[in-house]
């Protein structure tokens, strides 16, 4: 047996040694931050044992565009699944500090494993074996780190535990491992750190049950590793097939881009955007960005709070200002607005039917080809 396989095996050791340890004593200390060290300082021996080896792999390249490909079009089709069944707000801070402070230990602790797992296969001397104890090591800490959150007291629990914990991280494991050991530590990196610290930057998410989320989980996975291994047996026969499955790829999603803007503008769904043509709310949002709004329903009047920003009709225009009152008349339902950037309350009433729904988030700057063709149109 080789040394470098020897101490690759010592490795795998001392991680099986801290996975035990976490799980046993988990409760006593910070375990992220634990984590953190343990695989930072484990990460360096590593460099320091077997250097960084130069990647050769001259499909990487192909590889990569492949896997931001296939990202973007999951972000897509998920919240494009969302405009059907709904978001939820995520509890994160969404302030530039506070965007850097959530996801720098995420990405370090990514980082940090991904170099032991590639470093791990580069040094197998073509036994897989130690590839596969390095999944099914992070397989298990990824269970017990995910353990103080199921609720295992019932066979109803586990079952969720075991479809929407356990099966989707042993296919991201099992894709990561794939990655790493047939093509380079970039597309492994690459996925984690879009799919991991995406949360912390974005502020909704769609409303997923526990089966949908389950069947995303593993079937994400599947898809990128059918597509990996597509373009690597393409490379290997021919280029110019790689070329053409690359430009599908490439178009399709832009395809479904634009089908959606159009979707969301015509407002045939749940959710409508909805370009904003003055200053008025400028705190919030500005002139030239779109707002997302939640449509109204003849039930949801009730629901509608002082503090929400509303959208409603007046004068056949929409207004997005902040309601500052609530009230009955004539035995419906009545607000009044005023817009953030503005110094007194609006002149109208907005009565329920005028009310188009209810401001849920904004995009910045996609709404000035709407504003300009409208002032084009005014001036005609």
């Amino acid at each position: 047996m080789k040394k470098s396989i020897k101490i690759v095996y010592l490795i795998e050791v001392l991680i099986l040694f801290f996975i035990v340890i976490i799980g046993l004593y988990k409760k006593n200390f910070d375990v992220n931050i634990v984590q953190l060290s343990f695989f930072g300082i484990l990460s360096l021996i590593c460099l320091l044992i077997f250097r960084f080896p130069r990647d050769k792999t001259y499909y990487r390249s192909g590889t990569l565009r492949m896997v931001i490909i296939s990202l973007l079009s999951y972000l897509i089709i998920i919240y494009g699944m969302g405009l059907l069944i709904g978001f939820v707000k995520l509890p994160f801070s969404h302030t530039p500090l506070a965007i850097i402070k959530n996801i720098t230990p995420v990405i370090l602790l990514i980082v940090f494993k991904e170099i032991i797992r590639y470093l791990i296969c580069k040094n197998s001397s073509d036994s897989k074996w130690p590839v596969i104890i390095i999944t099914s090591l992070y397989i298990a800490l990824g269970i017990i780190m995910e353990f103080s959150y199921a609720n295992i007291s019932s066979f109803e629990g586990l079952f969720i535990l075991f479809t929407v914990t356990i099966l989707p991280l042993s296919f991201k494991e099992i894709l990561y491992s794939y990655l790493t050991y047939n093509v380079s530590i970039l597309p492994a990196l690459l996925i984690r750190i879009l799919m991991e610290s995406f949360i912390f930057i974005v502020p909704f998410y769609p409303n997923f049950d526990n089966y949908l989320s389950a069947v995303l989980g593993i079937l994400y996975p599947f898809i990128v590793y059918r597509a990996v291994s597509s373009a690597i047996t393409h490379a290997e026969k021919k280029d110019r097939i790689v070329v053409k499955t690359y430009r599908k790829l490439i178009t399709y999603p832009i395809y479904l881009i634009l089908f959606t803007l159009i979707v969301l503008i015509s407002g045939v769904l749940r959710y409508q955007l909805i370009a904003i043509g003055s200053d008025s709310m400028k705190d919030v949002y500005q002139r030239g960005d779109a707002v997302l709004v939640y449509k109204h329903t003849k039930d949801s009047a009730d629901k509608i709070n002082v503090g929400d920003i509303l959208a409603y009709y007046y004068n056949n225009t929409v207004i997005t200002h902040r309601v500052v009152d609530k009230y009955y008349s004539n035995g419906h339902i009545a607000f009044r607005t005023k817009g953030d950037n503005n110094k007194v309350i609006d002149d109208n009433v907005v009565l329920d039917d005028d009310v188009r729904g209810i401001v849920v988030n904004k995009i910045k700057f996609i709404g000035f080809p709407t504003i300009l063709l409208q002032e084009m149109l005014n001036k005609e």
